[in-house]
């Protein structure tokens, strides 16, 4: 299964490609709205993981974009947990998921 995974951070980008083909999928990783929308117009994909937040616009345009040419799944993939991002997924009729990062050195004393 071919896998597309948009997410601007290098370690998550890294963390989460590499399980995911550890798992058996074909992981093609972009990082701006720019890579997405260029690597959708030259091929395609089964499932799609967009981050929201990115350094030249956002997640929810680049999902509007594949949108108008393919019917693929889209999960969000977001650290924030506002309820506007929780809208905004509901209007594309996707599935968001949120990301809970934690530091467990933080506690340590």
């Amino acid at each position: 299964m071919k896998l597309f995974l948009l997410e601007d951070d290098d370690a998550i980008g890294m963390g989460l490609k590499y399980s995911l083909e550890k798992e058996g999928y074909d992981v093609v990783h972009m990082k701006t709205k720019e890579e997405a929308q260029d690597a959708f117009s030259t091929n395609t994909y089964d499932i799609c993981i967009l981050d929201i937040n990115l350094p030249d616009g956002n997640g929810y345009d680049v999902c509007k974009f594949i949108k108008e040419r393919e019917d693929v799944p889209v999960i969000f993939l977001t650290a924030s947990d506002a309820e506007v991002n929780v809208v905004m997924g509901l209007e594309y009729h996707l599935l968001k998921v949120e990301r809970e990062v934690s530091y467990p050195m933080a506690h340590a004393k």
